[in-house]
């Protein structure tokens, strides 16, 4: 006899923005977080690479499609103080661990757990991937989101190694992460300092090759 599913491993209906001037804006949310869209703590269970390092530790998992069924789960391959030295590039190596599997739930117990706090991550509609500027113009936002463009500090994305490659390879943005912000209770140390961490994209989203950048 064919069994159901079990709930939590169930991935609902997802598409990611597919025009780049669209978003959706993700908040970090508080409260139980062992399946779906989920940041810090334990990493999914069963998902493994065999390029992880002694200091790999897991960072965030999103949607990624759901026909088929896939996420995406994000691990830190490298200590802070070796990823300084490179920020601005852009990571197609596993400095980065960008690994795509089947709906997830929490491990148990792993060596990769993130010195952040757990949360589940809530995705919003879809919306303008903008937001008013200091003097009242619309800017790129600069929050949380999937899809969109990029946003960068210091100069704009064609200027800055990283996303100028990213572009060079006609990727485009999946995934933004800002510094976490009021009300976002994360505890513990936020892997990108005080910059931006991105990932980037190309080909059929549930076959994709994938890139990050951080611009600190």
């Amino acid at each position: 006899m064919n069994q159901k599913p079990r709930p939590e491993l169930i991935l609902t209906a997802w598409t990611p923005p597919s025009d780049p001037s669209r978003t959706r804006l993700i908040q970090i949310g508080s409260g139980p977080s062992t399946s779906g869209p989920r940041l810090g703590g334990r990493p999914p269970a069963g998902v493994h690479h065999p390029a992880m390092q002694l200091d790999c530790r897991y960072f965030v998992t999103v949607p990624v499609c759901s026909d088929p069924a896939l996420e995406l789960s994000i691990f830190v391959n490298r200590d802070f103080a070796t990823l300084i030295r490179s920020r601005g590039q852009l990571y197609r190596d596993d400095r980065v661990l960008l690994l795509t599997h089947g709906p997830s739930i929490r491990a148990a117990d792993s060596p990769c757990t993130s010195a952040l706090s757990e949360h589940p991550l809530v995705l919003g509609p879809e919306v303008d991937d903008s937001a008013l500027g200091d003097d009242g113009e619309l800017v790129v936002d600069s929050r949380h989101k999937i899809g969109g463009r990029p946003y960068t500090i210091h100069d704009p994305p064609e200027f800055i190694p990283g996303t100028k490659e990213a572009a060079q390879l006609d990727m485009r943005q999946y995934l933004q992460f800002d510094f976490p912000g009021y009300g976002e209770n994360v505890s513990g140390s936020w892997p990108w300092g005080d910059g931006l961490f991105h990932v980037f994209f190309r080909g059929p989203i549930w076959d994709a090759e994938w890139a990050a950048f951080w611009e600190g």
